[in-house]
């Protein structure tokens, strides 16, 4: 039998905002890591009306928009909630998501004390006035000047980062080879695929210009662990450590991201429809696998 013992298993961002329910059903759960976030520098309420769809084979489709209370009132509970973490033996991960390289160098020198921070580059849910806000995680100097900025004001931090998933496969490698010589622990692969659309055959499901959001869920596992398995390779001989994200659900799924390389898992979709139960259900599937 397999020994899961060193695999980190947990929410991905975008469920638990702060403490309430959702974290203290988290800290009651079998996962090993509990993901608050993504935290932005403002209160941030989110996109409007209709922002979440789940179709009948499980892929979801979601315009959040990031909501979040804001840093202010996250750092306030921060440590008790990195504390509560700790006591039942659970990793906290702070997904901090900046608009500029100095939010995130902000948000990281705000949270870094209190458990393991990943930078969320690949959000691309965001609007303003001029439209869709740049993904960073498409932009490699930017993705290096964050990097680098973090890198610099925190040097003995070691963090995470959250790509989007890349249709280029040389976009594979550069990031690998940005993240190479840096104090990147994890790459987080992937976030949601930009700008897909729900339709129920008359009108776009959700209320976002032009009726745009991430594709998550079931249909994003294959691409999901196909960046997994590009990024295990092209970080070979780094220690640089990968964690698969995207329509995993089960017990065989968590087994395919492990056997191509991944060192953990985030759930998102399934989390988000289940609760925390699916990681009590994913451990025992595990278990039932030869």
């Amino acid at each position: 039998m397999m020994d899961w013992s060193s695999f980190s298993i947990g929410n991905a961002a975008g469920f638990i905002k702060g403490p309430g329910t959702a974290f203290d059903e988290a800290l009651r759960s079998a996962a090993t890591d509990i993901t608050i976030g993504s935290i932005t520098m403002s209160p941030r309420e989110g996109n409007s009306g209709n922002v979440y769809h789940l179709m009948h084979d499980g892929t979801s489709v979601n315009a959040l928009g990031l909501p979040n209370p804001g840093i202010k009132a996250i750092q306030a509970v921060a440590e008790n909630m990195s504390e509560r973490a700790g006591a039942v033996g659970k990793t906290p991960r702070w997904s901090i998501a900046g608009f500029s390289v100095d939010d995130y160098v902000a948000l990281a020198e705000a949270l870094f004390e209190y458990g393991r921070l990943e930078l969320n580059l690949g959000c691309p849910n965001v609007w303003g006035d001029s439209g869709q806000k740049p993904i960073a995680s498409f932009d490699i100097a930017l993705m290096s000047a964050i990097v680098s900025a973090v890198s610099r004001r925190l040097p003995d931090l070691y963090f995470d980062i959250k790509v989007s998933p890349y249709s280029d496969p040389s976009m594979v490698q550069r990031v690998a080879d940005l993240v190479r010589n840096s104090r990147v622990y994890s790459i987080v692969t992937c976030n949601t695929y930009p700008n897909g659309m729900a339709h129920n055959g008359k009108r776009r499901e959700l209320d976002t210009p032009g009726g745009y959001g991430g594709v998550g869920g079931n249909a994003l596992f294959p691409i999901a662990l196909g960046q997994v398995a590009q990024f295990v390779s092209a970080l070979e001989g780094t220690g640089i450590h990968v964690i698969g994200v995207g329509g995993i659900d089960s017990g065989e799924r968590t087994h395919a991201m492990h056997d191509v390389g991944a060192s953990g898992i985030q759930i998102g979709t399934a989390y988000g429809e289940r609760g925390a139960r699916v990681f009590s259900n994913i451990f025992t599937e595990l278990s039932l696998i030869p």
